[in-house]
């Protein structure tokens, strides 16, 4: 089906945009995990993907890593120690995207409307 390839293709130049990092921008390994978590949810695929690929950019001063410190700074931490990915973790992780996601669709929505 044309609309899963498309769904597959824009999710996966999301996980590019969490590999390719620019130089210098650092990524411990719980970070690293929670942007490939989130991205293959597909809870970012809610955003346009120009505004998922710029939420994902920036190492560990990416906008969603930023927002995981503030919002559920136990996720990242509990992703660095954690040998296997606990179900109560992924469960945060994943209200914790989602809340990102609507918080930027509603910026996108009041950006729309002053325009």
């Amino acid at each position: 089906d044309a609309s899963v390839d498309a769904a597959h293709s824009t999710r996966m130049r999301s996980v590019r945009a969490a590999l390719l990092q620019p130089p210098g921008a650092h990524l411990d390994p719980g970070e690293t995990a929670a942007m490939l978590l989130a991205v293959c949810s597909g809870a970012l695929d809610k955003l346009p993907s120009n505004m998922a690929a710029e939420a994902l950019r920036g190492g560990s001063g990416s906008p969603l890593v930023q927002h995981l410190r503030s919002a559920a700074s136990g996720v990242l931490q509990s992703l660095s120690e954690e040998s296997t990915v606990s179900v109560s973790t992924a469960r945060e992780l994943d209200i914790a995207v989602r809340l990102f996601v609507a918080m930027r669709q509603a910026e996108l929505g009041g950006q729309q409307s002053t325009a």
